[in-house]
This record gives C-alpha cells, sequence and structure tokens, in this order.
C-alpha cells in the first residue's frame, strides 16, 4: 500500500507493519454465490477488518548552499484504520457443524491501496492516554 501524509517538511516513507486486528463479517444473510457442486460451495463475503498500521519517517529540509537533502529525523508513527474487504470462500461439508472452509481469497479489487497518516512531524510523541 501507499503511505499518504502531510508534514512541513520534506519526508519519505516506508510501511514497517500492517495487523489485522479484528474482523467482522458485514454482508448480511445474503451471499453471492459463484459455483457450486456436489461438495462445495463457493461464494463471496464482505468483511470489516481493523487494522494497526506503522510507517517509518524520515523527514529532511532542503540545504540551499549545498542544494541538497539533509536530514532532521526520524519518526515511527502508527494509525489504526478500517477497511472494508471482499473474500471468495470456499467451504465443504454436510451443512450444520460438518462445515469445513477449505479456503477464502481477499479480492484484488478491494485490497487496501492507501492509508493516511494525516499531519506527521519528526520526534513523534504520541499523546499520553
Amino acid at each position: 500500500f501507499e503511505i499518504d501524509a502531510s508534514a512541513f517538511l520534506e519526508w519519505d516513507a516506508s510501511a514497517d507493519e500492517a495487523v489485522v486486528e479484528s474482523i467482522v463479517y458485514c454482508g448480511g444473510q445474503e451471499q453471492r454465490i459463484l459455483a457450486s457442486d456436489a461438495d462445495s460451495v463457493t461464494f463471496l463475503v464482505l468483511v470489516d477488518a481493523k487494522l494497526r498500521v506503522q510507517a517509518g519517517f524520515d523527514f529532511s529540509v532542503r540545504d540551499s548552499i549545498d542544494r541538497d537533502y539533509v536530514s532532521i529525523g526520524d519518526a515511527s508513527i502508527e494509525t489504526t484504520i478500517e477497511h472494508q474487504y471482499q473474500v471468495t470462500v470456499t467451504v465443504s461439508g454436510k451443512g450444520g457443524d460438518d462445515v469445513e472452509i477449505d479456503d477464502a481469497v481477499v479480492n484484488p479489487a478491494t485490497r487496501l491501496r492507501s492509508v493516511d497518516f494525516g499531519h506527521v512531524e519528526p520526534f513523534y510523541e504520541p499523546e499520553p492516554d
């Protein structure tokens, strides 16, 4: 995913970590069935995921004499976001308690494309709780 942010300095960032904190089914009672046979059913479901994302930011300023950029600090910043995914699920079994998930794949069209970290600054300190 891409990192979006604003800052009063030049910055460069890299994604450090993305952790799924929770996943909640949000598709209601109906699912879109894609395929079925005597042993399995494949369908689409919607899920809301809560993600904790961390990125490392490097800040710099332009040196007007040497005409290059000078590093003035860095920060590791974390944000929590929610994102909706479409998942293709294949299940098999007789129904009831005899159902097994054979496969679950996130639809690439619903993948996380960017994360907005808002305004960022060097020497970032989180607000105390």
